[in-house]
């Protein structure tokens, strides 16, 4: 996948990390996709991503409470 190698080759690309987190959400694999935006929101690389990746986050993780 396009997405994987973009992360591969810079791990800082958050944009990326992102679009592969909201993919595996798409492909309803939760778990991936939390693991993905745990990383975005945990790196030091300064980025409006971020809420997004927040957001998204805190809206997994209540549907994972229902």
């Amino acid at each position: 996948d396009k997405l994987e190698l973009a992360i591969k080759s810079n791990k800082a690309n958050l944009s990326a990390i992102y679009h592969l987190a909201v993919a595996y959400t798409k492909k309803n694999q939760i778990d991936d996709a939390i693991n993905y935006l745990h990383s975005i929101i945990g790196s030091k690389v300064k980025s409006p991503i971020k809420n997004e990746a927040e957001e998204l986050l805190g809206q997994l993780t209540r549907k994972q409470k229902e």
